[in-house]
């Protein structure tokens, strides 16, 4: 059973019933599409909890077994991108939506957020590096403000570290470890709001101007 089946609450008995008796009754619906999706009927799946997330826009369960199903129906076509992305993309905004039902009324356990966020993450990352939203003298500029903001937040928890650990040294390495952390934390927040980022986008800008060696105002080094 595969993580999807098993946060989908995929049960061992395949059901016989068909899509018609389920009329237009949105939990029938979706009982109906889970048991789809675990019979690996991915395209029906998605059709019937399209319908679902019609009659229910607001049921964050939905849109993530959407999201998951998109996500599903995308990797059928291996390595054709042309024909990935546009179901990965729909994947993408299921799970955001499915973030942002659960954040305001619940519906998802905490893997499930997990495993939702994680993906936005992963394909705005994928797809700001494989077409860039910004241009290059924006993205250098963002680059140099994450970096400079970053060092600013590293060194205040160093700061304090230091402060506080003494002469410890192996204290000082447990507390610049998690400095370091929540400084990435800190700085994908902060910066990804300033310029209106998700967090997969601001990563690829990040990682790029890393490989490609864009200069920025050190603070830290």
């Amino acid at each position: 059973m595969g993580i999807f089946d098993k946060l989908l609450g995929r049960k061992s008995e395949k059901s016989e019933r068909a899509h018609q008796t389920a009329g237009k009754d949105p939990e029938k619906l979706y009982r109906h599409a889970v048991e789809l999706f675990g019979q690996e009927k991915f395209r029906d799946a998605a059709e019937i909890l399209e319908e679902t997330a019609r009659l229910n826009p607001n049921s964050a369960p939905v849109h993530f077994t959407l999201g998951a199903t998109y996500s599903r129906i995308a990797g059928e076509y291996g390595s054709d991108e042309e024909k990935v992305r546009p179901w990965m993309q729909k994947s993408r905004d299921c799970f955001k939506k499915a973030v942002d039902l659960a954040t305001r009324s619940g519906g998802l356990n905490e893997e499930q957020l997990s495993i939702a966020r994680n993906a936005v993450t992963a394909i705005d990352r994928v797809t700001e590096r494989d077409s860039p939203s910004l241009a290059e003298d924006q993205r250098r500029k963002i680059f140099a403000d994450f970096m400079e903001t970053h060092d600013t937040e590293f060194l205040l928890g160093t700061n304090i570290a230091q402060k506080s650990a003494g002469a410890d040294l192996l204290a000082m390495g447990q507390i610049l470890n998690r400095s370091a952390g929540q400084a990435d934390a800190a700085t994908y927040a902060k910066i990804g709001k300033k310029y209106g980022l998700g967090e997969g986008q601001l990563r690829a800008i990040v990682e790029e101007g890393k490989q490609k060696k864009w200069p920025f105002r050190g603070v830290a080094r």
